[in-house]
């Protein structure tokens, strides 16, 4: 296994735990925040959860560099260049369609900027799972990237 799908290993099992702990554990649904103070505890949980994705991705590519040496350092190939491409563009297609229904959501319901901001960050991580997750079936020949 290569560097560069290890890396692809390390950022989506990262994504899956830190987000898709927050978003089982939140339920799928956005807190209710009234009081300064809630938003001062929303804003520090936010901080908390990107320290633990930062601190996991951190310890997860310094051990595939370690277990991948040669190849850590090697240039991207055309194949590797065309994975990441493909790979982006899907997860680009799904963040942007995601971003679009959590702005949506002002319109048909009584949404707060929390709200929009919880269901915008779900796409944003959407995307970059499906993006990651279409790079490591690209390396493992599943889908023609």
């Amino acid at each position: 296994m290569s560097f560069r799908e290890k890396s692809s290993w390390v950022v989506f099992l990262a994504l899956l735990l830190v987000y898709g702990g927050y978003y089982l554990k939140s339920g799928f649904s956005p807190p209710l925040l009234g009081a300064e103070g809630e938003k001062a505890v929303f804003a520090v949980s936010q901080f908390g959860l990107v320290i633990g994705l930062v601190v996991i991705m951190i310890i997860g590519h310094i051990v595939a560099a370690i277990s991948s040496p040669k190849t850590a350092d090697d240039p991207e190939d055309e194949r590797e260049k065309l994975i990441s491409l493909r790979s982006d563009s899907w997860g680009g297609h799904v963040t942007g369609f995601g971003v679009l229904l959590a702005i949506s959501t002002v319109y048909f319901t009584d949404a707060t900027a929390i709200s929009v901001a919880y269901w915008a960050l779900l796409a944003l991580v959407a995307g970059e799972l499906v993006s990651h997750g279409a790079r490591i079936l690209a390396y493992r020949g599943v889908v023609n990237a």
